[in-house]
């Protein structure tokens, strides 16, 4: 559906720093029962820029489910948000066991799993190219840090324009 041409983002000016808290606010104690420690680095500050509230947090589901899914008990999902000078950075890395190098360069392109889910364990491969097509409807771009900035586990940095 995302690759229709009739398909728009309905987007509108938000503090992007409070669609984060909600979400994460909203998902905090699923994670805490599956083990998972989330930490969170959101401005009090509000950040504005041009937001499609469903879809947005549709990206942040699939982010953070992928985190989970292939992480797994036990490991912290980190939530960063900054700006600088006209965009805003949102990163999302957890402390899992990373991406391969070999799927690092084709992570955003549908149907790619790692080997261990080729099954249907781990969901169909659709997750980041749909977080890339929400982000893109955004005017923005997503792109997997290697190596993520504690060298380990995943991370994804989103770039936003702010209004």
């Amino acid at each position: 559906k995302l690759d229709h041409p009739g398909m728009k983002a309905d987007l509108k000016k938000d503090d992007i720093g409070s669609v984060c808290r909600e979400y994460l606010a909203e998902r905090y104690q699923e994670l805490d029962l599956a083990g998972v420690v989330l930490e969170a680095d959101l401005p009090e500050t509000p950040l504005f820029c041009l937001l499609d509230r469903f879809l947005f947090c549709r990206a942040l589901e699939n982010l953070i489910h992928n985190s989970v899914t292939y992480g797994g008990s036990g490991i912290t999902i980190s939530v960063h948000l900054w700006e600088k000078e006209t965009e805003i950075f949102l990163s999302v890395s957890d402390s899992g066991p990373g991406i391969p190098e070999e799927l690092a360069e084709k992570i955003f392109m549908p149907f790619v799993t790692g080997d261990e889910c080729r099954g249907n364990r781990c969901g169909s491969g659709l997750g980041l190219a749909i977080v890339q097509q929400i982000i893109g409807l955004h005017r923005g771009a997503i792109q997997l840090v290697t190596p993520s900035v504690d060298g380990r586990g995943a991370e994804f940095l989103i770039s936003l324009p702010k209004c």
